[in-house]
């Protein structure tokens, strides 16, 4: 639960095997089967303590090791007497595992370290995966919003074409008709082309294309589109007539407008409809 306690507890594991070990080679254990307790020494040292601090502790052990051969133990009158040879091949035979010992942990090491990476490589492709998904819904979720707004908007010029071309069946061949005809057919192209426009779809929040457009034509139009309609529910609809300019987007204007005065047409149950444009500070 605490890594201070861990690593304070695997000290004191490395140090007690490490007293033993010292042990074996004073009492003289190391002519038998303690030499190979011995030797695991340095692999002890390293899989506790990684790279640096296993150096460090395996350095320590075989400079203890080599001053009590050479110069402590014929000093001392309870430790075994080792034969020169014996000790030689001893200290050799532990520098020589030392860094077998060493040459494992720096694989297995590095090969930790590529598994991190790769671990680390996964979640954060999981994480462009989940972020491509929540764009692609709400794309999806854009388009069909869209979409529901597009087919709202072609229903009022393909509704107002219809009722011309009934009038055009009874035999009523007016100019109005035929002004009519003209713009439901151009609002209905207009609205068409967008539609269909998928660079549009998928970028919507780049579509507007500004241009200078007289609010009299966008008038003109909607005043054909709706005054049947209009009159069919006992509604006056007056669109006031606009000298006015603007720079926008005549096609989202236009759908705009439309939803507007489809809007209060659809909802009105008595009365009057007046659209008209006012200029206010420099503003439509």
């Amino acid at each position: 639960r605490r890594t201070g306690w861990s690593e304070f507890s695997e000290s004191l594991l490395l140090l007690a095997a490490m007293v033993i070990f010292g042990a074996l080679i004073v009492l003289g254990g190391v002519e038998g089967s303690g030499l190979f307790w011995v030797y695991t020494a340095p692999f002890l040292a390293f899989f506790l303590k990684g790279q640096r601090s296993g150096w460090r502790y395996c350095l320590g052990f075989l400079a203890l090791v080599f001053v009590y051969l050479a110069w402590l133990a014929p000093q001392l009158p309870f430790s075994y007497r080792h034969s020169p040879t014996l000790s030689l091949h001893f200290v050799l035979s532990l520098v020589f595992y030392t860094l077998v010992a060493a040459a494992f942990n720096h694989v297995g090491s590095r090969s930790e370290q590529q598994l991190r990476l790769a671990q680390a490589a996964t979640a954060k492709a999981m994480q462009e995966l989940q972020l491509s998904k929540e764009k692609t819904e709400a794309a999806y979720a854009a388009k069909t919003r869209f979409l529901a707004a597009a087919s709202h908007d072609l229903r009022q010029p393909a509704h107002a074409l219809g009722l011309f071309v009934a009038q055009l069946e009874q035999g009523q061949v007016t100019p109005e008709l035929v002004s009519g005809l003209d713009a439901s057919v151009s609002a209905l192209q207009e609205m068409l082309d967008v539609f269909f426009d998928y660079s549009r779809l998928d970028t919507l929040s780049g579509q507007i294309s500004t241009r200078p457009v007289q609010i009299e034509q966008l008038f003109r139009q909607l005043r054909v589109l709706f005054a049947n309609l209009a009159a069919q529910k006992g509604l006056r609809l007056r669109i006031r007539s606009s000298a006015v300019w603007v720079q926008t987007d005549p096609v989202l204007l236009q759908r705009i407008l439309l939803n507007l005065i489809s809007n209060a047409v659809r909802y009105t149950l008595r009365g009057s409809i007046q659209v008209r444009c006012r200029v206010r500070q420099g503003q439509a």
